[in-house]
């Protein structure tokens, strides 16, 4: 890796805002605040296709991040970078890898095999996956799946303790075995669009959220029956965590507003459209303040005015109070993740 590429990554972390210390926003009337960590546009394009990767590759104890983009003349090839933090707490860069543009990037995925060890998939646009783990990582497999995904989750949907891929296209679902790569099913996806995993109702396997076109639809891992359908979109983007006080499951699902949903019993609970004039593009869920109620934390595309805000509901059940943080970064993102640090503070990189 050249010092001037390490310099660049050092910088990184596309963007990151950190709570500083923390309120109950249960009881608060306003969210937490954010402080920019650092940024830097690195050389290469649509880093926000396959949207983040967050695991402990090199198991010392901070998890990293990765992602990917076009990168080379003409985009002919992809650069999957992990970057993370040092023995001081400085970002930087920890491993490059350049592959054949293909397909283009589709999503970088982690899961953990039977030893606690992080495996690292990247899914692209001609429907390949390659997949890698160890430290430094090192490529161990590529396989097909089917053509042209528009996206692509990784979990134990059936609680059988063995690690699935869930791929989807404008027709079909599909999912396939890690541990063998053999295709298991597939089942009409009634549209391209976004994938969710989520824990929501009683029983150990993982349910199926389809969200992008409509009908929403979420579909039992184990069983392959639809659980529930919502006749709207759940939205172009989803995420899922402990959404009330007392915790209770439930998703979220983002376009041109903000919807809660409640886990079984499934239901939408309430719309967030304050201040939401435009399209959002970067979702997700998290306790990131340590009070025991997740946050949501969202953010506009880049060609609009962008806010990384937060939304905290206290219920999920009855009457709802919002707390709303928003915060305008040096450049808006479309895409965020969530990091655990050495410490259980929590930072939001995008």
């Amino acid at each position: 890796m050249s010092s001037a590429m390490n310099r660049l990554i050092r910088r990184m972390l596309v963007f990151a805002c950190m709570l500083v210390p923390a309120i109950a926003l249960a009881d608060s009337p306003t969210g937490p605040a954010f402080t920019e960590l650092g940024h830097d546009f690195p050389g290469f394009d649509a880093v926000y296709r396959a949207h983040l990767a967050v695991a402990d590759f090199d198991h010392d104890g901070k998890e990293d991040l990765a992602f990917a983009g076009f990168a080379g003349f003409s985009m002919a090839y992809t650069s999957i970078h992990v970057v993370g933090k040092d023995s001081v707490g400085d970002i930087r860069s920890k491993q490059s890898i350049l592959i054949p543009a293909g397909g283009g990037p589709i999503r970088l995925l982690t899961f953990k095999d039977a030893s606690g060890n992080p495996h690292l998939l990247y899914v692209e646009g001609d429907g390949s996956v390659m997949e890698w783990s160890g430290w430094p990582l090192v490529h161990v497999r590529t396989f097909a799946t089917i053509d042209a995904p528009t996206s692509a989750v990784v979990g134990d949907i059936d609680a059988d303790g063995i690690p699935e891929l869930v791929v989807r296209n404008s027709t079909t679902l599909a999912a396939y075995s890690m541990a063998t790569t053999a295709q298991k099913w597939t089942f009409p996806s009634g549209g391209g669009g976004e994938l969710l995993l989520a824990q929501l109702d009683s029983d150990p396997a993982l349910e199926i959220v389809l969200g992008g076109t409509s009908p929403g639809r979420i579909i039992d891992g184990a069983t392959m029956m639809e659980d529930w359908s919502y006749p709207d979109s759940f939205g172009s983007s989803m995420a899922a965590g402990n959404l009330g006080s007392p915790p209770a499951r439930g998703f979220v699902g983002a376009a041109d507003r903000v919807t809660v949903f409640s886990g079984l019993p499934y239901s939408p609970l309430w719309d967030y459209v304050e201040g939401l004039y435009f399209y959002v593009s970067a979702l997700d869920v998290v306790d990131i303040d340590g009070d025991g109620v997740a946050e949501i934390i969202l953010s506009t595309p880049a060609t609009m005015p962008s806010r990384c805000s937060t939304v905290s509901p206290t219920s999920l059940g009855g009457p709802t109070r919002q707390a709303m943080t928003a915060w305008t970064p040096s450049r808006p993102s479309a895409s965020v993740a969530t990091q655990r640090a050495r410490s259980h503070s929590r930072t939001a990189a995008r």
